[in-house]
């Protein structure tokens, strides 16, 4: 098996149709090598790809890759992650691309190495004050009792040089469950922060907090028309945008995967451990019908809501191999199910 840190080689398919840094290396020879302009795997890592406290896990991690490389998949990550924290990680197959820090730094594979895509960050600057949002929330959480406080590395009295402030992100705990304060602590801060996006997902490993990202918002536009959001969201709309693939699927498991799964930029897989507030979201929605454990959503939007059964890698696979799901291409996948 590849291992994340492994080199590759040097790409020799001609690719002008895409922008830099995207017209070279892994990620351009899987695009040329399909006819119907190429397909992208966008999945969260932790919980959605692998889990740390389920063995069987890797071997389906395993099945997934190959099935995967089998069909000349890109394979993105979609993580809150940063990449030197993902690059220690030799579980992880190697990504094409790495969408981290909430969505909001897009690295591609080149080489051995991954580039930053520049002008995905100057769109966010142009929407963004970092500095501003930092102060406004020093003011809330000195007058929050307890309730909030910044996360390691973005504590403005404790910095870190092992770990540095992310350019576009502030991340903060909130230590409460009780849906009515998380609806106060939002309102709080939306009336107190200059125009941003907060996301909030439960920690699965403390429980009884939630982790709050603080991001910037901004407008990608795209074959489907024009799109606002943030996050994770933001990131796959931008790629999508960028690389124009004939198929694109989107996986995850928790509260801040719930923007790209439900925004209908492309099919999407919620794993069958998913977190309980992704489970309640899903639960809240009504679909125009359903078939098995797809739903079909307003738009036509499909959505795999997988059995408890069906965990992380495993439950991807599945779906990549529903023929509800994934009409075109479910025979292939279904040859590496277990």
């Amino acid at each position: 098996m590849k291992r994340f840190t492994d080199a590759s080689a040097p790409s020799t398919v001609p690719a002008d149709r895409l922008p830099p840094p995207y017209a070279t290396g892994p990620l351009a020879r899987r695009l040329a090598a399909r006819t119907d302009g190429g397909a992208i795997l966008f999945s969260d890592v932790d919980n959605t790809l692998v889990c740390r406290d389920d063995p069987s896990s890797q071997a389906d991690l395993e099945r997934l890759r190959r099935a995967l490389d089998a069909h000349q998949y890109v394979l993105a990550f979609v993580t809150g992650n940063d990449l030197p924290t993902l690059a220690r990680r030799p579980e992880l197959p190697p990504p094409d691309l790495v969408l981290a820090a909430v969505g909001t730094e897009i690295w591609v594979r080149q080489n051995g190495a991954y580039l930053l895509d520049e002008a995905y960050q100057v769109l966010l600057a142009s929407h963004w004050d970092r500095t501003a949002v930092v102060a406004a929330l020093q003011r809330a959480v000195a007058t929050a009792r307890g309730l909030l406080e910044f996360q390691p590395r973005d504590r403005p009295d404790r910095p870190r040089p092992d770990q540095p402030p992310q350019p576009f992100k502030v991340s903060l705990w909130v230590y409460t469950e009780d849906p009515v304060v998380l609806q106060a602590v939002e309102e709080q801060l939306r009336a107190a922060l200059p125009p941003c996006a907060l996301v909030f997902s439960y920690d699965t490993n403390d429980p009884g907090r939630y982790c709050l990202d603080v991001l910037p918002e901004a407008t990608v536009s795209g074959d489907g028309g024009t799109y606002r959001g943030s996050g994770k969201a933001l990131a796959v709309r931008y790629v999508l945008s960028r690389l124009r693939p004939g198929q694109a699927f989107v996986a995850g498991d928790s509260g801040n995967d719930l923007g790209m799964l439900l925004d209908g930029a492309c099919p999407a897989i919620l794993v069958g451990n998913a977190t309980p507030e992704a489970r309640r979201a899903v639960e809240g929605l009504r679909p125009e019908r359903r078939v098995g454990p797809v739903l079909f959503l307003p738009g036509g939007h499909r959505l795999y809501v997988a059995p408890p059964t069906e965990r992380a890698a495993r439950a991807v696979l599945a779906a990549l191999a529903s023929p509800v799901f994934n009409p075109a291409e479910a025979a292939g996948f279904r040859a590496f199910l277990p």
